[in-house]
């Protein structure tokens, strides 16, 4: 093979293996907002894509997702994300202090298991979909739209709605569920 040639399929290999592979990405709160989708706010000051992998270190805030797919999502302590439009989870993820914005299709679609740690409000309904199982260590207070995927509410944890619209194959409750919660708003 000559030089050139070898140069050419390295640097060929290269790109295709660097976006297939993905990114280890931040949130470092560069940005003048707490948007997603403002580049600055990324340790890479890029969005990050379907095949990043995503960290919100604690004290970052809550995050507004308009619409975005990552491969997997780590929301610690101290930081939350507000969903707005669709979430896409490539694999297992861990989300702290989900809640769900006022308008738009509100979703989270995973195709691992996400844990969804502490408490969690989704004043305005969301769904949980995708092939994944959700878990859920906390309590989360929801007028949910749905759940289509697997959901366990682990023991100690709670579920608290006004009902539950579950196209779930398995809803498993282990800790509470409360169904029709004076607190939650219809």
């Amino acid at each position: 093979m000559t030089p050139l040639r070898f140069l050419f399929v390295a640097a060929f290999y290269w790109l295709v293996s660097s976006n297939l592979i993905g990114a280890n990405i931040a949130w470092d709160g560069g940005g003048i907002d707490q948007f997603w989708n403002t580049k600055e706010n990324w340790s890479t000051d890029t969005i990050p894509g379907s095949s990043d992998q995503v960290t919100l270190p604690g004290g970052s805030g809550i995050v507004e997702v308009p619409t975005a797919s990552v491969a997997d999502i780590d929301v610690e302590a101290g930081s939350g994300i507000k969903v707005s439009g669709n979430l896409t989870l490539g694999s297992a993820s861990v989300i702290r202090g989900l809640s769900f914005g006022s308008t738009g299709a509100r979703t989270v679609t995973s195709q691992g298991q996400t844990e969804i740690l502490g408490t969690a409000n989704d004043g305005t309904g969301g769904v949980l979909a995708g092939s994944g199982d959700y878990l859920l260590i906390g309590e989360l207070t929801a007028p949910t739209r749905g759940i289509t995927a697997d959901f366990t509410v682990q023991a100690g944890a709670k579920l608290k709605s006004q009902s539950v619209n579950s196209q779930a194959s398995n809803l498993i409750v282990e800790g509470e569920l409360v169904i029709g919660d004076p607190d939650v708003p219809s």
